[in-house]
């Protein structure tokens, strides 16, 4: 499932800033766990898929 940035740094249980910090060290990756709500446009909003974050930061998703 895709969430935007408030609902799966809820769900994760960690802030934005760690969301970027992880996106900026390559752990989660575009197109992978990450997307662009508008593709192509370098300023939308971002989209996370809850599951896959979840297994690259070593969790078991609920």
């Amino acid at each position: 499932m895709w969430l935007e940035t408030e609902e799966i740094s809820k769900q994760l249980r960690i802030s934005r800033q760690t969301l970027w910090r992880l996106r900026r060290r390559r752990l989660l990756k575009e197109g992978q766990h990450w997307t662009r709500k508008t593709p192509g446009c370098p300023r939308s909003d971002i989209l996370w898929h809850s599951f896959r974050c979840e297994l690259a930061l070593g969790r078991v998703p609920h």
